[in-house]
């Protein structure tokens, strides 16, 4: 199988997030989709480009991923904890799990019926929102982090 060299990825990485965003929407949206009472082209095109910048984040975690997988490994990458060597990972996992917890509360809450699209759309919204979330926790604990160590 032949790979992307990362020299072509760093140079054209925004054009990476774009496609990477726009692929996971297109499959997301398709993925609702299928729960859906009704297909609808209108909707599924408007779901998409409603869902493209949400899905942004995903563009940037496997540009980090292939990053590390490309940076020769140091001194200080050895003893790096796992929380770091695998922060994006954990963010997309944590506020995924924080999403479906979230949606469930929304649903309980909102006065329309109950459905199963309706939960996922919800979800996958409050994804886009509770992932940069999960970057500004992380980094406000490592500051503290490093203040206490001082």
């Amino acid at each position: 199988m032949k790979t992307i060299p990362f020299s072509w990825l760093n140079k054209h990485k925004y054009l990476w997030f774009m496609l990477v965003s726009f692929c996971g929407s297109v499959f997301v949206n398709f993925f609702v989709q299928l729960f859906s009472d009704a297909f609808s082209v209108q909707d599924f095109c408007h779901d998409i480009f409603f869902m493209w910048g949400f899905l942004y984040p995903v563009g940037f975690v496997t540009y980090k991923a292939a990053e590390k997988a490309n940076r020769k490994e140091s001194e200080k990458d050895i003893f790096l904890s796992w929380l770091e060597k695998h922060q994006y990972l954990f963010f997309m996992i944590c506020s995924l799990f924080m999403s479906f917890c979230l949606g469930v509360i929304v649903q309980y809450g909102d006065d329309g019926p109950y459905t199963f699209k309706s939960y996922l759309d919800g979800v996958f919204l409050l994804w886009g929102f509770l992932y940069p979330g999960c970057f500004i926790i992380y980094e406000g604990a490592k500051k503290a982090g490093e203040k206490e160590e001082e």
